[in-house]
């Protein structure tokens, strides 16, 4: 609720508090990370994402969001270099 409304501090706070009951959760993990990202902490939001794919490797979102990141920080090298190892990931 509190990210929908843009509440970012008070969502970071709700989900580490929530991660506390479940730290396996990869969507928690995502959800995180996009609070980092909306906050202007790439570093922080990189770091989360990388926990959400090591929890679930498959996890497209937080591949996404990678990139939407990244993009917003204008890391476009990056940004084509996890696009073309997404995509040599699916088609492997």
């Amino acid at each position: 609720m509190h990210f929908s409304l843009r509440e970012f501090e008070v969502a970071e706070e709700c989900f580490r508090e929530c991660l506390k009951l479940n730290p396996h959760s990869h969507a928690l993990w995502n959800k995180l990370a996009a609070t980092y990202a909306n906050r202007m902490n790439l570093d922080k939001a990189l770091q989360g994402y990388k926990i959400a794919l090591s929890l679930y490797p498959q996890y497209t979102r937080a591949q996404v969001n990678i990139a939407l990141a990244l993009d917003n920080h204008n890391h476009y090298q990056r940004v084509l270099l996890l696009i073309y190892l997404v995509v040599c990931f699916i088609f492997y």
